[in-house]
């Protein structure tokens, strides 16, 4: 089965079921975790990774798995590689979401679509794990295990149709995002582990060609 390019929208984002016992930061800890993780994305430029997309669907007896690579230059054009199962391949651009699906393509304008303008603007701020938005979320912080675990509930109503809640995983040094799960209403969920992640190097220009 094909990866939804609409799911990438909720960022291009799902909680594992942990059996660690979790620690809610204090409000003096949330603040020092907050500042650390938005100084090292404002020094962030640039990412390459690897991934791996877990798709959960209650109804069926296993999981998808996908694999495949991200390229992400700031501040908003992102590239999400498939390359098994099937090869697919999702670009934001100058706000337009490029779609090519062996050499099926489709292109929406971001600007006429208030919700999916939104959701890039998520999926930017989400891969470089700036995406403190009070406003727009409900917000848990915890640690466990040598991770930092940020728990976000959408406020908006539309939003709320398509994600319950996502979190997002950091790495306890590096600050970075390492895991984003986003759980649905109806209990699936997607789970995206990065890996071989490499920040602030030179991205050739054509790696977003659609």
């Amino acid at each position: 089965m094909k990866p939804n390019y609409l799911y990438l929208l909720f960022f291009t984002l799902c909680m594992s079921h942990l059996g660690f016992s979790q620690q809610l930061l204090t409000e003096k800890q949330q603040k020092l975790f907050k500042d650390e993780v938005r100084a090292k994305a404002n020094s962030t430029s640039t990412i390459m990774s690897d991934f791996t997309q877990t798709k959960h669907i209650g109804m069926l007896d296993e999981n998808m798995v996908s694999k495949g690579n991200l390229a992400f230059q700031a501040p908003d054009q992102i590239l999400w590689k498939y390359i098994t199962p099937n090869p697919y391949k999702v670009v934001f651009k100058d706000e337009v979401l490029y779609v090519d699906s062996n050499g099926s393509k489709e292109a929406i304008l971001l600007s006429r679509n208030k919700l999916f303008r939104s959701l890039n603007t998520l999926i930017a701020a989400s891969i470089r794990g700036d995406m403190f938005n009070d406003d727009a979320f409900e917000m848990t912080y915890s640690a466990y295990n040598g991770y930092y675990l940020a728990k976000f509930i959408p406020k908006d109503k539309k939003l709320k149709r398509f994600v319950a809640s996502f979190e997002l995983k950091f790495g306890n040094i590096s600050k970075e995002v390492t895991e984003v799960t986003i759980h649905e209403p109806n209990g699936d969920f997607t789970q995206i582990v990065f890996s071989n992640r490499k920040s602030n190097i030179k991205i050739a220009p054509k790696i977003f060609q659609h």
